[in-house]
């Protein structure tokens, strides 16, 4: 949502913090998302590299040398995948964009919404968007159904998007199209 540059007063004030908020917080939502992921997927590379290397050691000393080499390609994989993928950095700007969006929810909430508060704090979140990472689609949709569900308490038919479980569980991998999901929004 771009807040439009003209006086905004009383119901069109209220209006458009709503909306900003609403932004703020499926921006949010997107990004604590994105780092769970990118978290989960660091640890368990870790975890089995961490097993897999104990695995090579005793069977080093058992005299199982396939086996260990197996073992130990295995952890050479898991942390080629680290590095290459960047697994890590990826976590720390996902944990940077939400830590970023919450702030400026937190500036929002935290004295009664003026014109130049919302004008400055629009600013600040369209100069974050500039860095935006390219969007993951279902991650996208995930994230304005949570940001509906935090801003309305009550939902009614037709404020979510669906969203299939298979495709919740490809969310991180698979883009998808904006379109896919647009079409879906307005009930095709």
């Amino acid at each position: 949502m771009v807040v439009e540059r003209s006086e905004l007063v009383g119901a069109e004030l209220d209006r458009a913090a709503k909306n900003l908020k609403f932004e703020l917080l499926r921006q949010a939502f997107y990004h604590s998302d994105e780092l769970w992921f990118f978290l989960f997927v660091e640890r368990c590379t870790k975890f089995v590299s961490a097993m897999a290397g104990t695995a090579v050691v005793g069977m080093a000393f058992a005299n199982h040398p396939l086996f260990a080499i197996s073992i130990g390609a295995l952890i050479t994989i898991l942390q080629t995948i680290g590095l290459v993928f960047g697994i890590s950095s990826r976590a720390v700007i996902h944990e940077n964009k939400r830590q970023r969006y919450f702030n400026l929810l937190a500036d929002l909430d935290s004295k009664p919404a003026t014109a130049e508060a919302i004008y400055r704090i629009n600013g600040e979140m369209m100069r974050t968007w500039g860095d935006e990472p390219s969007t993951k689609w279902a991650v996208e949709v995930m994230a304005r159904n949570s940001a509906m569900a935090a801003m309305k308490g009550r939902l009614e038919e037709g404020d979510l998007i669906p969203i299939k479980a298979w495709e919740k569980c490809i969310r991180f991998v698979w883009r998808f199209s904006p379109e896919y999901f647009r079409l879906r929004e307005h009930g095709i």
